[in-house]
């Protein structure tokens, strides 16, 4: 059943075009690869940014909203960096649908998807711990927050394209899986809104 499951996911990830990620024990220490090891154990995780795909086909007005996981932590660092709880829910719903152990082909893990470089800016040891992932992209959020004077499409597009990309082109960048992202975001934010 379990291989089955697997089966489908990798299916779905080489129809889209997305390099498979495999999860998998190594003298007990979770490691990653993107060639499915030879026997063991091993997890196929989804690496591809939830609400990144251009050609999604998620209704993002009705997708299911996860209100519940990691309600200590997100109501915990939303209080300490005067940020919206729905930002946060919002941003973890389009960049891993709340997955810790998500790993992303360009090197952006746990429930944000905080870039190794990005994440140690924050103060984040172990991006795989969900208390510091959230502490970690909140304070991140927090940052772009007040950069971006409250606009939560710039805000949205940093966090997706960086900082710089969005001075550059004074405005969210015309790259297809930004602006998708975007839009994305600004629906599960308003819809988490409305939910709270």
């Amino acid at each position: 059943m379990l291989s089955s499951f697997l089966f489908c996911i990798a299916s779905l990830q080489a129809a889209d075009n997305h390099p498979r990620v495999y999860k998998y024990q190594s003298n007990g220490i979770p490691s990653f690869s993107d060639t499915q090891p030879s026997h063991g154990d091993f997890q196929v995780i989804d690496n591809g940014c939830y609400a990144c795909k251009p050609g999604s086909r998620v209704d993002w007005h009705t997708t299911p909203l996860n209100q519940k996981a990691f309600a200590q932590q997100v109501a915990k660092h939303a209080q300490q960096h005067k940020v919206q709880e729905a930002l946060i829910r919002a941003i973890m719903h389009a960049e891993s649908h709340f997955q810790a152990d998500a790993v992303s082909k360009a090197g952006a893990i746990g429930l944000m998807q905080l870039m190794p470089k990005t994440a140690a800016s924050m103060g984040v040891k172990n991006s795989f711990n969900a208390e510091q992932n959230i502490a970690g992209g909140t304070k991140l959020l927090a940052h772009l927050f007040n950069k971006f004077n409250g606009q939560i499409h710039l805000v949205a597009a940093a966090y997706n394209a960086g900082e710089t990309a969005v001075a550059k082109y004074k405005g969210i960048p015309p790259y297809p899986e930004t602006m998708v992202y975007v839009q994305r975001v600004q629906i599960l934010y308003q819809r988490y809104l409305q939910a709270s």
